[in-house]
Parts: C-alpha cells; structure tokens; sequence
C-alpha cells in the first residue's frame, strides 16, 4: 500500500494529467496520495509519530514556497526536505543515548514487554552500540547526501523531467541503503560477533 500511495499512484497522476493541464497543478494532484495516506494513518492509529510530523511539516513547506514564490519547483522540494529530516535525524541522534536505530529496533518491538526489556539491557553494551552507530551514520549520511543532490538538480533539469528522475533518485537511494543494511546486518550474523547481541539486528531498517 505504501509503495502504491508514494510510487505508483503520483506517477500515474502526474504522467495523465502533465500535458492536459497546467503543470503546477499536475505537481499538486500527483502528490495527494501520500498527502491522504498521513492523513489516513493518524486516523486510524490515533498516533502522531516522527513520520506523519515531518510529512506534515514537508506538505506546510511546499505550500508556503509556493505560495511565497509561485515556482512549481517549491513541490518537488517537498520530498527533498522529508529525506533530508530523515538524514539528519539519524545524524543528530548519535548524541542521544539512544540513537535512531535503536528507536527504530523499539518500534518494531511494539509492546512486548520482554523484548523492550531486552533492549534496555543490550543497549547498555558498547559493541551493540557501535553497531547501531554506523548503522545510523550511513543512513544519516545516505539521506542527507540525496537530499542535497535533488535539491540542486531540481535547478537544472526541466521540471517535468525532474519529477521522474526524483523518484529514481528517492527510491534507487532507499533501496540501496537497506540492501547495505541487510549486507551488513547479514555479515554480523555470520561472523557470529557477540551473537546475543547481532541477533537482535533488524535486517529491514
């Protein structure tokens, strides 16, 4: 459903509608789906989460250049600031006890008791936290890095090309992120280093 409501879905809108109407407003319906999906996820969940935040302050952004500069350019920035939060979120958290990976790995855990518990003793233990240290710089870094390059090629390539290459950047960044992850999770795992510990690894971040 995800990648239906942030891939599929915008692309379809934006490839019908970029040659019948004006571009600005292609731009604007091709971005309703993952704008509804935010909506719909704190409805049903009743939970305000980092995620639906930021999406929510990137949707506030795009709006507010668009309407200080009426460039249609200000849309596509929209993506470009939540991977950019992202990046830096992950960056910004290796000062915090916990670092974003490790909240992550929380998430995932959900109410289990037993596994929260787990992870407040796994967490106090140097090796693991180096691991979800690099684990976050290398997101932090990823995301950060393809923030910046699709804000500057959004100023270079004509904006109706930009469109599709940012989706190629976007989701070509994220997949070869998690395949590292998986790599890197995978190889811990085989190399059997501190095993209770690796175990624990998410291998999807």
């Amino acid at each position: 459903m995800v990648l239906i409501d942030s891939l599929v879905l915008p692309l379809t809108i934006f490839s019908v509608l970029q040659n019948k109407i004006p571009i600005i407003y292609a731009l604007l319906l091709s971005g309703l789906p993952p704008v509804l999906e935010v909506f719909i996820n704190i409805a049903a969940t009743g939970i305000l989460d980092f995620t639906s935040i930021v999406s929510l302050m990137s949707i506030g952004l795009s709006i507010l250049l668009l309407y200080i500069s009426a460039d249609p350019r200000a849309l596509l920035v929209k993506d470009s600031f939540v991977t950019g939060l992202f990046g830096l979120g992950f960056l910004g958290s290796l000062f915090l006890k916990e670092n974003l990976t490790m909240r992550y790995m929380r998430l995932m855990a959900g109410s289990d008791y037993f596994k929260q518990r787990d992870y407040d003793l796994k967490f106090l233990e140097a090796s693991y936290i180096h691991h979800t240290k690099v684990i976050s710089i290398v997101w932090g870094v990823g995301l950060t890095f393809e923030s910046i390059l699709r804000i500057v090629l959004i100023f270079f390539i004509p904006l109706t090309t930009m469109f599709f290459v940012s989706f190629v950047i976007g989701f070509g960044f994220w997949i070869g992120l998690a395949t590292w992850n998986f790599i890197y999770v995978s190889r811990l795992k085989h190399e059997e280093i501190e095993k209770p510990v690796i175990s624990h690894f998410p291998n999807n971040l």
